[in-house]
């Protein structure tokens, strides 16, 4: 009897036991393990706005002026009116930007104001030389070829030679503007309003500002790993692409690839 007894006893602990065991696991508790997650924060690169140059249309009361922001400072510049794309310097120092009244030149890295280049024509287009020893600026039928005699911006800028070929003429309008590659061209693109609209491609030498030669086209790149010129000329309902090769002295030379469009009806 004490046997049963002790029997019992032991059968009765251990399903107690379990009882136990089984309330205090996370299923019967109604508790779910997260599983641990690890994070790494991620800062993302931000872009930030240092400065503008902001380009209004004047009205006939307003004076032609633009105006330089740098953060918080703010100061009215006499540089005349922007009329076309900025460039920088080939060392990355200086910003050139072509104004109603010149070429306004600032700090690439302060974009403070250096000084400005007054041209009386003005400036639309700029092209600096592959070395940064030659300065090309133009606008209407005008260009001019200036010779840079030391660091200071724009003070050592000379002009070499105001240039003009023998297909320029007042009724014609720049639209392109380049060295070559190795800085011993200097390229310039004309539209004439004539109907048909007419154009073409002046040259001359970087170094002394002499004429070489003229050539179909209006706009232009020259390749930087062969002495090669493509143009497009465009007329009405044509545009033709041009190549030509120099040997020595511009020469025109080669292939011609056409492409005639039909005018829309």
């Amino acid at each position: 009897m004490f046997k049963n007894w002790f029997l019992s006893l032991v059968i009765a602990c251990g399903l107690i036991g379990l009882a136990a065991c089984r309330s205090s696991s996370p299923e019967s508790s109604g508790v779910t393990l997260a599983p641990i997650l690890a994070s790494v924060s991620v800062t993302p690169t931000a872009i930030q706005l240092i400065s503008s140059i902001p380009a209004e249309t004047p009205t006939p009361t307003q004076v032609e002026t633009s105006r330089v922001h740098n953060d918080a400072l703010a100061q009215s510049i006499n540089a005349g009116l922007i009329q076309g794309r900025p460039l920088f310097s080939p060392d990355g120092a200086s910003l050139a930007v072509p104004t109603s009244r010149g070429v306004a030149f600032y700090a690439a890295r302060t974009f403070t104001l250096q000084g400005l280049l007054e041209v009386e024509t003005g400036a639309q287009y700029l092209a600096f030389s592959p070395d940064g020893m030659r300065l090309a600026s133009g606008g209407g039928w005008h260009v001019q070829l200036w010779q840079k005699n030391g660091m200071a911006v724009p003070d050592d800028w000379k002009l070499l030679r105001a240039l003009t070929g023998s297909t320029s003429s007042p009724d014609s309008t720049l639209v392109d503007l380049d060295f070559s590659p190795d800085g011993q061209l200097l390229a310039a693109g004309f539209r004439s309003p004539a109907n048909p609209p007419d154009g073409a491609i002046l040259m001359w030498a970087a170094q002394d500002g002499e004429f070489h030669t003229s050539m179909v086209g209006m706009t232009f790149d020259f390749s930087p790993v062969q002495p090669r010129l493509v143009a497009i000329w465009q007329g009405s309902g044509e545009s033709t692409i041009y190549s030509y090769s120099f040997t020595g002295a511009p020469t025109v030379a080669g292939s011609r690839w056409k492409s005639v469009h039909a005018p829309s009806r």
